[in-house]
């Protein structure tokens, strides 16, 4: 592994990705989930919420090609508005600097609203006292939401950020197989998908012992990981995983 010198592309690859999906898809649930928290309209709350996570059920084949449909140079709304304002089309697909940013919009598209789920139910739980005596006290909403709410669910989110480093070397290997093509494996290629090829694409026969070596070093890595953050956990709040 260690002499292969594609390694270090795809590990790279794999950690700007699952980076990307810790520092931008983590904490929109959180955010959703307290403005959701603030509609006082029980119908607009309720339709809000089935809408957000309506996406989640959907295949990833079906989210990919919705986007194929949105990016495309030809017909799609998005280089259509480039085309109107004056620009030139882009083909985001097959540009190896989009195909990031494609795939952290389709992650936060597809979950966040599923995992504000667990945020929304923390809320719940919060004694409504809390927020009668800020009232009292003079509060508005915003000191209401950083003061009570947000620390109240702050297990909660820890034990998610626990969980989500845990994960953070599975990428979701599906969507990139259905997103990248030749063009942009400079970006695209990760540990998943490096292993797949290697695996089941390799030429000649398939090289299931090299792949299955790859896929055991990123699981160390995340199990690594996960202590770490685990300690980091015990240090500034009560909660551990383990």
């Amino acid at each position: 592994i260690f002499q292969d010198p594609y390694i270090p592309v795809v590990v790279k690859n794999t950690v700007i990705l699952a980076a990307l999906s810790i520092i931008v898809v983590f904490p929109i649930p959180i955010i959703f989930a307290l403005f959701l928290n603030e509609i006082r309209i029980k119908w607009i709350r309720s339709s809000v919420q089935t809408l957000s996570f309506l996406p989640y059920f959907i295949s990833a084949a079906v989210m990919v090609s919705i986007l194929y449909q949105m990016v495309s140079p030809s017909s799609g709304i998005i280089n259509s508005i480039i085309r109107f304002f004056g620009g030139d089309a882009i083909n985001f697909m097959a540009k190896p600097e989009w195909f990031r940013p494609l795939y952290i919009l389709l992650e936060v598209w597809q979950t966040f609203g599923y995992s504000a789920i667990i945020y929304i139910a923390a809320i719940m739980n919060i004694d409504p006292a809390l927020y009668e005596a800020a009232e009292v006290d003079g509060a508005n909403r915003w000191d209401k939401m950083f003061r009570i709410t947000l620390p109240c669910i702050s297990t909660s989110i820890i034990v998610m950020l626990i969980i989500s480093v845990g994960n953070i070397f599975t990428i979701n290997q599906d969507r990139i197989l259905l997103m990248y093509n030749s063009s942009v494996y400079d970006t695209a290629d990760v540990i998943q998908t490096y292993v797949y090829r290697m695996a089941f694409e390799s030429k000649g026969f398939p090289d299931y012992s090299y792949g299955t070596a790859v896929n055991m070093l990123k699981s160390v890595l995340a199990f690594l990981l996960v202590n770490l953050v685990n300690k980091l956990a015990d240090k500034f709040s009560e909660t551990r995983l383990f």
